[in-house]
């Protein structure tokens, strides 16, 4: 049986014009799927498709520091998926900078889809040991996924397959203990000791900071509870009653639809000044920005939900930015005045839409991952922006994307 596994995986990789330096080849169920990964590491280079991909996307002579690839066959009845993911680390301007990979089979191999993940991540310089591992049940020990995984020392930090963000991390601590942390939903974190199968201690943390790898370094990752129960304490998550986010819909100046609408909402953080009932729902008096005006209930998310289900995901999501393609005035409102100009290249989060002019935050430092608390505010026409679902995909000038459907 072992010989044949083997040679399947040797076949496979020759398919894959992969170098077969570290190949494994895994078999499990998941999801009602009979699954397959065939896994190898990057160590002789990369195979040609994604090296002419990197090509294509500006990243010729970047120096490969590690990488590795998985080819994962699903089945169930008679329905076949076949799909290759890959993770490389590059040397690029002096930084460590994760890509992701992704492509499909369908009557033949799609493009690669390439995505930034993180110049911050993995320390510049550092050696780092990428795989593909098998995660297994901690109490059974049957494998239930492959994922692309950062070990460093006693740890592995596993990845998403798709999209670049921590899924878990799982720390041995000799004696058969270890410590596991999933990353079930965004804002949220289950840790479990484990020692030789068994329970015995389990927390649950609940924080204010996306999962995107875009925005973590690894040594600010708690590895275990003492320090997730730290990181939770200094990244609190706001009032359920004074903050939520707004998407969508219109903001407008009274708390009835056939009011002026201040704007078509993109995505904002905004302050609860209170609430009252309208003739379907209720509406909201909130600041959003520097501005003060009401949204109606569908439009705004808070922390918690009326039945008490939390809603982190709006929290913890990055919020979307503009890119500026030439020196632009800030407005003080759609067509008014100029309050200062931004410079060609200056990144903005876009909170509003009115007229052709984006209402935007302007953070006073390098922006992050939502609008901070100090930003300036003001308008820019939207000709003006070329706009990005994240900061990371603005600086590469990868995945430009309209931010909203218009209204």
């Amino acid at each position: 049986m072992r010989k044949t596994a083997v040679l399947l995986a040797a076949v496979l990789l020759l398919l894959m014009n992969v170098c077969p330096a570290g190949a494994e080849t895994y078999v499990y169920q998941a999801l009602g799927f009979e699954n397959q990964a065939v896994t190898a590491d990057f160590s002789a280079g990369l195979e040609p498709d994604l090296m002419n991909a990197l090509a294509d996307a500006g990243f010729t002579g970047d120096p490969l520091i590690c990488g590795v690839m998985c080819e994962t066959y699903q089945k169930r009845d008679q329905d076949e998926w076949r799909s290759q993911w890959a993770v490389m680390v590059l040397l690029h301007e002096g930084k460590s900078l994760m890509i992701y990979g992704t492509r499909d089979f369908r009557n033949g191999w799609f493009p690669w889809t390439l995505t930034p993940a993180s110049e911050i991540f993995l320390p510049a310089g550092e050696q780092t040991d990428l795989r593909a591992l098998p995660l297994r049940d901690m109490r059974t020990g049957e494998i239930t996924d492959v994922l692309p995984a950062i070990v460093m020392g006693q740890t592995t930090y596993y990845l998403t397959k798709r999209g670049g963000r921590l899924y878990s991390i799982r720390t041995e601590e000799g004696n058969g203990a270890m410590t596991e942390i999933f990353y079930r939903e965004n804002g949220q974190a289950q840790a479990t000791v484990w020692r030789n199968g068994q329970e015995q201690e389990t927390y649950n943390a609940r924080f204010l900071w996306p999962l995107s790898l875009e925005f973590w370094r690894i040594q600010d990752v708690p590895v275990d509870i003492s320090g997730l129960k730290a990181f939770e304490s200094a990244h609190p998550l706001p009032s359920a009653e004074e903050y939520g986010v707004a998407t969508g819909g219109n903001f407008r100046a009274e708390a009835t639809g056939a009011s002026e609408s201040l704007g078509y909402i993109v995505c904002a953080r905004v302050r609860v000044l209170g609430s009252k009932q309208g003739s379907q729902y209720p509406w909201y008096h909130v600041t959003l920005g520097d501005m003060e005006g009401w949204i109606s209930f569908p439009y705004l998310n808070q922390v918690s939900s009326a039945n008490g289900e939390d809603i982190l995901n709006d929290w913890a999501q990055v919020q979307g930015v503009g890119m500026l393609q030439r020196d632009e005035a800030l407005r003080t409102s759609p067509g008014g005045g100029s309050s200062e100009t931004l410079a060609a290249g200056r990144m903005v989060h876009i909170l509003l839409r009115q007229n052709g002019y984006y209402y935007v935050s302007i953070p006073q430092g390098e922006i992050s991952w939502h609008q901070e608390d100090g930003a300036a505010f003001g308008w820019v026409k939207t000709d003006a922006l070329k706009t990005y679902t994240s900061p990371l995909q603005a600086r590469y000038g990868m995945g430009a994307t309209k931010l909203i459907a218009d209204p």
